[in-house]
C-alpha cells in the first residue's frame, strides 16, 4: 500500500496460508494472551525494536486478532533463521502466542 491509497479491510487481514514460496512473516496472536494487558505486550514488542501492525484473521470460531512483527520475501533462507529471534520473543510473550509460517528456531511455533 502507497501513501495515496486507501485502506481496505484486507490492508489488514494476516498473511495467507499457506505461504507463498519465499515469503515469511512473524506475529503474535494477541487475542490469545491472557496474563497481561495487551497494551502492555504491545509496548513490550515496540520495546524490542518492532514495529507492530495490528491484523486479524477469521477464524471458524472466532476472531483472531495479531500484532504482525515481519512480513518478508527471500529468495532463501539461511540455517537457522529467525532462532534467536524467536528465542527472544518467547521471554516477551508466551510461546504458544507465536506464529510464523513455519517452525523455526528451538522454541514450539504455532501455525495460525
Amino acid at each position: 500500500m502507497n501513501a495515496n491509497s486507501e485502506l481496505t479491510a484486507h490492508d489488514f487481514e494476516m498473511p495467507s496460508l499457506p505461504p507463498q514460496r519465499g515469503e515469511v512473516w512473524l506475529s503474535v496472536e494477541l487475542s490469545a494472551i491472557h496474563d497481561r494487558p495487551i497494551a502492555n505486550v504491545m509496548k513490550s514488542l515496540i520495546e524490542a525494536g518492532y514495529q507492530p501492525q495490528l491484523r486479524y484473521r477469521q477464524l471458524p470460531d472466532r476472531l483472531a486478532v495479531f500484532a504482525l512483527l515481519k512480513h518478508e520475501q527471500h529468495e532463501s533462507l539461511p540455517e537457522g533463521y529467525l532462532e534467536d529471534e524467536l528465542e527472544t520473543l518467547a521471554e516477551l510473550v508466551p510461546p504458544e502466542a507465536i506464529s510464523s509460517p513455519r517452525n523455526y528456531g528451538k522454541r514450539p511455533v504455532t501455525m495460525v
